[in-house]
């Protein structure tokens, strides 16, 4: 196979997965998220549980 065969390739696989790559991020994100307002919101009700 010729270099630039590869390189075309290579690009092509590239292009089909930086997508993929970058929704996977953007929910790892999402995630991260989620799970620090999950955590303030159960400090916040330990809180007021012990304010009772």
């Amino acid at each position: 196979m010729a270099p630039t065969q590869m390189l075309e390739i290579c690009m092509a696989t590239l292009l089909c997965t930086m997508p993929l790559i970058m929704r996977i991020y953007q929910w790892q994100e999402n995630c991260l998220h989620m799970v620090q307002i999950l955590k303030q919101e159960a400090r916040m009700d330990i809180h007021h549980f012990y304010s009772l």
